[in-house]
């Protein structure tokens, strides 16, 4: 916050402080006996005005709080300001206290206007006196230690000494107030204090849901044993809907391995017939799936009627199974996107414990169709990061997730999931969107997009900073003869225009892509200036200097491009004049150079006629 003192025909606040200037210890003790005041408080100033070091400064003066029904300052409404007699305080200056915390001139107010509390908490609770004659920048002193008059009245005290044990404080330089904002840039928060609430930003907390979890999932978990056997039967039968039955709806095992299973299970558990055996243990195996894939299913209903419940329950599925229980064949269902796992969003979250359990190839199918549904009714609702959640952890998408988050423009949750890919260059583009212009500027540095670096400085008016990465376009330009790239370079973004035209002569004189060298010379010429003789000049220069049979063909290509533009008459003919010496240099050697004689004689058919005629000449 900065203070801004003025100067005001009135007092807001209730004069309780006199200032007595000078470093004269016993000039201050008879100015207080002069006034006839009681004193409070008194304060030393240290004169900050001189350079010496602080051990050496001499005082500026004092400031003495006084008390007294008639000048009790903390208490406006007890004054009576008929009895305060500023004659008695002689030379010396009244000022006003605010809120026991500021001392200000008498007839001064400041802005903006602040409560009590404020002023405590801006302030410190520690006194400050302003005062314009302190020579400072802010004019403001704190007022750290102070004395009582029998204190001062102390013998023997040597004066060093006693300045020496007040050290008044100088607050630190304000900050000033920009007359134009040319720049501003967007500091993102660190991943992991970002982390930390993405679960209340997509899945709100529900007080009801451990109980809505209890009665969804309702099913007795299978014991260990139960785990052991499932594991067991489905190597012994395999999936389900691939065993052939009877009539009766029993099972037909054929394969030896799956009998001889058979037969020691029977031979260990039961007595029964090899038939009833394998009925009923097939029995207790359908049932055991069921209660293993019954939440499965109750997933796939509640993906039904209330998708964004579901996905608080969602499965990870990739091409091999996912880690979501401790046993192989367990399917845990416990509610697995939230708090500490949910925090996860960016990492790898294996919150249910190791382990996997691959999913039917119905059920696996099932829910990815149910997965990309979801997540596509949220896209057509605008609901960008719910839809990347299911894509980054369930589907394991992470391009589709960082894509989808740039879109909804989540820029810094999408430049994180990018990173764990290690794509820099799209992470980059979303800091850059995002204008997280620090972060976006270390990556281009890492992907050498010197260019970019420089127009990232440039955008946050870091010009040195980007002028020292433009330069290294430059330098890669020029040593790979780009020179036009490098001048358009120097022009439009380093704001050295004379250094790109430099080089276009360069590129023009080494005739390395000649043409287009000259022609940006004189588009950036015309641009600079509207004086034709230096125009004129530079034609007439280049036309003498140059190495004649290097630079006729594209000196003149040159020329017809200066000569249809909008000028005057003397310098229409100038150009036309040079042609003509060119062409007459050279026609010679070569009779179809008689035809640009036409262009710079539009209007001249017999002009044209002889020129068609001297060509076809042998």
């Amino acid at each position: 916050m900065q203070l801004q003192f003025k100067p005001t025909d009135k007092n807001s606040y209730p004069l309780g402080a006199v200032l007595i200037k000078g470093n004269n210890v016993q000039k201050w003790i008879s100015e207080i006996d002069a006034m006839q005041i009681v004193t409070k408080k008194i304060y030393p100033i240290l004169d900050y005005s001189k350079k010496e070091q602080e051990e050496n400064k001499d005082f500026f003066g004092c400031l003495v709080t006084f008390e007294g029904e008639e000048y009790e300052f903390y208490n406006f409404d007890k004054i009576d300001k008929s009895k305060l007699n500023k004659e008695k305080f002689r030379a010396n200056q009244l000022f006003q206290c605010a809120n026991l915390v500021l001392f200000l001139p008498n007839n001064t107010t400041f802005f903006p206007i602040m409560n009590g509390i404020e002023m405590e908490m801006l302030f410190d609770r520690n006194p400050h006196i302003f005062y314009p004659n302190f020579n400072l920048e802010s004019n403001l002193i704190e007022l750290s230690d102070y004395i009582n008059l029998k204190d001062l009245l102390k013998i023997g005290m040597p004066k060093t000494d006693f300045q020496n044990s007040f050290k008044s404080k100088k607050p630190a330089k304000s900050v000033s107030i920009p007359k134009q904002v040319k720049s501003f840039q967007v500091k993102p928060v660190a991943a992991q204090d970002y982390l930390k609430h993405l679960e209340q930003t997509i899945f709100q907390k529900d007080k009801d849901a451990a109980q809505k979890e209890k009665d969804f999932f309702n099913d007795k978990p299978l014991s260990f044993w139960e785990k052991e056997k499932l594991n067991l039967l489905k190597k012994a039968y395999g999936e389900r809907k691939n065993i052939q039955k009877d009539k009766d709806g029993n099972p037909i095992l054929d394969d030896a391995n799956i009998l001889n299973i058979v037969g020691k299970l029977r031979g260990v558990f039961s007595k029964e017939s090899d038939q009833e055996f394998i009925k009923n243990l097939y029995q207790e195996y359908e049932n055991l799936e069921r209660r293993n894939q019954s939440k499965i299913d109750k997933l796939m209903e509640l993906f039904e009627t209330n998708p964004e419940e579901a996905l608080k329950y969602a499965i990870p599925t990739d091409t091999n199974g996912t880690s979501r229980g401790t046993k192989e064949g367990e399917l845990n269902l416990d509610k697995r996107w939230n708090n500490s796992d949910f925090n996860n969003f960016f990492g790898n979250s294996n919150s249910s414990g190791g382990g996997s359990a691959p999913l039917a190839n119905d059920t696996f199918r099932l829910l990815q169709q149910k997965y990309y549904q979801t997540a596509k009714e949220l896209i057509e609702k605008g609901d960008f990061k719910k839809a990347a959640f299911i894509h980054l952890k369930l589907l394991k998408e992470h391009y589709t997730a960082a894509s989808l988050l740039e879109r909804g423009k989540f820029y810094q949750d999408a430049a994180l999931i990018y990173l764990q890919g290690n794509n820099k260059e799209n992470a980059a583009e979303c800091y850059e969107k995002g204008n997280m212009i620090k972060e976006a500027i270390e990556l281009y540095k890492e992907l050498n997009r010197d260019e970019k670096v420089g127009d990232l400085y440039a955008s946050i008016n870091k010009r040195n900073e980007a002028n020292f990465y433009y330069q290294k376009v430059v330098d890669s330009y020029k040593e790979n003869k780009k020179y036009v790239s490098a001048a358009l370079l120097y022009r439009k973004k380093m704001k050295q225009p004379m250094k790109g035209q430099e080089l276009l002569m360069e590129g023009w004189e080494n005739q390395i892509d000649a043409f287009n060298c000259l022609n940006n010379y004189f588009v950036n010429l015309r641009n600079d200036t509207d004086d034709e003789e230096i125009i004129k000049d530079k034609l007439d220069s280049i036309y003498r200097n140059s190495k004649f049979q290097v630079i006729y063909k594209p000196f003149l290509e040159v020329l017809k491009h200066e000569y249809k533009k909008e000028q005057s008459k003397n310098l229409t003919l100038f150009i036309r004049e040079i042609a003509y010496k060119i062409i007459s240099r050279t026609i010679h050697q070569n009779k179809n150079m008689a035809e640009n004689l036409k262009y710079f004689n539009s209007n001249d058919k017999m002009m044209a006629k002889e020129a068609s005629r001297y060509r076809m000449k042998r």
